[in-house]
């Protein structure tokens, strides 16, 4: 890319300071960002190249500067700002592409290892345990709830209990004996019957082989 003349910017400031309070009528910046709205629409393609050139040649410089620019206290305001109220425009939207995102094959197998680590369980193990603490009662509710749910469940074992083992059922009235880790690796639930089939053949796969 040819490299800027410096004399030409120095008129280009002067130009600009002389010119100031004409630019900050209301009536010059509609007349402003009309023309260079045309400008960009008639020279897309080859405003984007030298754009993506000039961030090529310059990555780091600009990754500061944007850096710096964005913890500067006016700019992160208007930046929440922003991001509040287009959250509150776009709730449904922002809902389902979440959802979307997090149905991938890809994404649940890298949240499924993040939650196994040790670090994340411990903080995990910390911030009920202040949640309970905090909402007792809340608590006692939804355990009664759930106790109420399990109680009506069955429980008629397949395998014998062994060290280390997690009761789990593959329906609402049998249950098998599998390893703790091979019950936490799928997520699932009885009730909603989500990933009870995969989950089950993991199961019985894990029983076949003992």
């Amino acid at each position: 890319m040819p490299l800027k003349d410096p004399e030409l910017q120095k008129k280009k400031q002067e130009y600009y300071q002389q010119h100031k309070d004409y630019r900050q009528r209301p009536e010059v910046k509609q007349q402003t960002k009309e023309r260079n709205r045309k400008r960009y629409l008639s020279h897309k393609e080859q405003i984007k190249k030298q754009r993506s050139e000039h961030y090529f040649l310059h990555k780091e410089e600009i990754r500061k500067k944007v850096k710096k620019q964005n913890q500067r206290p006016k700019v992160k305001a208007h930046r929440l700002s922003h991001q509040k109220e287009y959250r509150q425009q776009n709730l449904t939207k922002l809902r389902l592409n979440d959802k979307e995102y997090h149905q991938r094959p890809e994404v649940k197998e890298q949240t499924r290892k993040h939650l196994q680590e040790p670090k994340v369980k411990q903080h995990y193990r910390t911030k009920n345990k202040k949640w309970r603490k905090k909402n007792p009662e809340r608590y006692r509710e939804l355990m009664a709830r759930h106790n109420e749910k399990r109680s009506k469940w069955g429980h008629y074992p397949l395998n014998e209990y062994f060290d280390g083992a997690d009761e789990h059922h593959i329906d609402f009235e049998c249950v098998v004996w599998i390893p703790h880790e091979l019950h936490e690796s799928i997520r699932h639930c009885v009730w909603t019957g989500r990933n009870m089939e995969l989950i089950n053949d993991k199961a019985f796969e894990w029983l076949g082989f003992n």
